[in-house]
């Protein structure tokens, strides 16, 4: 209840607060900087950007002084900053070394097919060279979304890794799954009269599945890594939000498969002489990239459209607020994933007008008033009294904010908008009572 703390004439100081709290690029600052929080502020005309009436600290910045000496502000902690860089630089080992397996796979694969004439050799050529093209398109959007937020994307750039992930799937689907799956349909209803599948076939099939199962198996000892000790490494996997790591992990799994279906199949049209088994392997290693290709392009589009984060983590946002002393209520959460490692929250306040009355009093400001008897000393002593009740509640803010960003590194966008709106309209006179009395 803010405005109750305040004398009648300080109300008209509730626009200046929506204006402050409400403009992500002059209050709020993500882990990439945005620049001088002054930058983009814009003055009325002909109205002096400083009080000229006091240059010294007010009560309320001596007071502030001595209380962030005694009590400063949270910092991250650096095991939770430390685990989101560790999960940022594996997603981006992941997909390097996931580019160069599968150029080298791809390569020996389709050199098999075009010497043997096998289709399902020729689908897993066609597996891995969309394996390569796509960890090429997910390293140009790791490496888009690493710029810095700007005047056109306040929020930053983290949301790029989720496009080019869906044009990776999207290509996946139809260039991958499309045209393994028509390329088995032929060797089914046109079979070719030989096969020569010789001594090449089984050790490019073995160097595939070492490459690839080397791959997979670093990614996996990466996610062992950076997973807590408390969850398992399928609860793990399935909240990932990086789609450049989830990419790498299902690709690489169907890769590994891949190699077994084609394996098989071969197998099969060796021992029975009958092509069309060679036909139904390609057929399942299209089914198979048409399975991880909708897999990715399901999380993609939930990232693209601003999924809301986790319900455990806006609980514990939200638990931080309320134990605030300032803080009567919250109201009106919303959030969403801003990028893998990045997530906005906005909720209104409703702040608690006794609690800040108590901390000017205080202050000083109580005597101050007590003493002025003339009236020009009143407006100036009001002038820096409301000045201090509004670095006051930004200060309130930036508290709320740092200790959020200790527990939560990944809360790169907070705003918090106070708002008397749902103000249960409590007895003032009563706060002021109770603090009489201690």
């Amino acid at each position: 209840m803010l405005r109750l703390a305040l004398p009648t004439s300080t109300r008209v100081l509730a626009p200046r607060f929506k204006v402050l709290f409400t403009t992500p690029v002059h209050r709020y600052t993500s882990n990439k900087d945005l620049g001088p929080p002054n930058q983009n502020i814009i003055n009325k005309p002909n109205v002096q950007t400083q009080n000229p009436i006091h240059t010294t600290p007010s009560l309320f910045e001596i007071y502030q002084e001595k209380r962030l000496a005694q009590n400063p502000r949270k910092q991250v902690k650096n095991e939770n900053l430390a685990t989101s860089e560790a999960e940022q630089k594996s997603a981006s080992n992941a997909v390097i070394r996931a580019i160069f397996g599968n150029i080298f796979v791809t390569s020996i694969k389709f050199t098999c097919a075009v010497v043997t004439g096998s289709a399902a050799m020729l689908a897993e050529g066609f597996h891995t060279l969309v394996d390569s093209i796509n960890q090429g398109l997910l390293y140009f959007g790791m490496r888009q979304a690493q710029r810095a937020p700007d005047s056109r994307h306040q929020y930053g750039y983290g949301r790029v890794t989720y496009f080019w992930s869906l044009v990776s799937a999207m290509g996946m689907f139809w260039v991958g799954c499309g045209a393994t799956s028509w390329h088995g349909i032929m060797m089914i209803f046109d079979p070719p009269t030989l096969i020569a599948y010789g001594y090449i076939t089984p050790v490019v099939l073995a160097i595939s599945l070492a490459v690839d199962g080397a791959v997979l198996l670093s990614v996996i000892r990466d996610i062992k890594e950076n997973k807590p000790a408390n969850m398992s490494l399928i609860q793990y996997a399935k909240r990932i939000k990086d789609p450049m790591l989830m990419a790498v992990l299902l690709e690489d799994i169907a890769a590994c498969l891949g190699v077994v279906l084609a394996s098989a199949g071969i197998a099969a049209t060796v021992i029975t002489g009958n092509p069309v088994f060679d036909g139904i392997a390609s057929l399942c290693i299209g089914a198979l990239m048409g399975g991880v290709s909708y897999a990715l392009i399901s999380m993609n589009k939930q990232y693209l459209t601003g999924q809301a984060v986790d319900s455990k983590i806006i609980l514990q946002i939200q638990d931080i607020i309320i134990k605030r002393p300032s803080v009567e209520a919250i109201a009106r959460v919303q959030s969403q994933w801003v990028g893998p490692y990045s997530f906005a929250y906005k909720a209104e306040i409703d702040f608690d007008g006794a609690y800040f009355a108590k901390i000017l009093r205080q202050a000083g400001y109580e005597d101050q008033f007590l003493q002025v008897n003339e009236k020009e000393k009143l407006r100036e002593l009001m002038s820096i009294y409301t000045e201090d009740v509004t670095k006051m509640v930004e200060s309130e803010v930036a508290d709320i904010e740092s200790e959020i960003r200790a527990l939560f590194p990944d809360a790169s966008f907070i705003e918090l908008e106070p708002s008397s709106a749902f103000s249960t309209m409590k007895s003032i006179s009563a706060k002021f009572a109770k603090d009489d009395t201690h």
